[in-house]
């Protein structure tokens, strides 16, 4: 799960759910707060750029094309 918390306290949350454990398949899902609105910049401080923080895991890669390392 990753969560960000701009300084004004707004927060959201990315969870990863299981959606097969055959093939342990992930599925995104965006968790929201109910005042977010998303034509708004995120509140900073003094124009300080807001720091966003993730973890990204990959599971599987089925292929790699060497000629133009394409992968699936």
């Amino acid at each position: 799960m990753v969560t960000v918390t701009f300084p004004e306290g707004l927060t959201f949350r990315l969870c990863n759910d299981v959606v097969s454990k055959r093939n342990h398949t992930l599925k995104p899902r965006v968790v929201l707060p109910e005042n977010y609105v998303k034509e708004m910049r995120p509140p900073s401080r003094k124009g300080q750029p807001v720091i966003v923080e993730f973890s990204i895991y990959v599971v599987d890669v089925n292929s790699i094309n060497v000629e133009d390392m394409d992968f699936r």
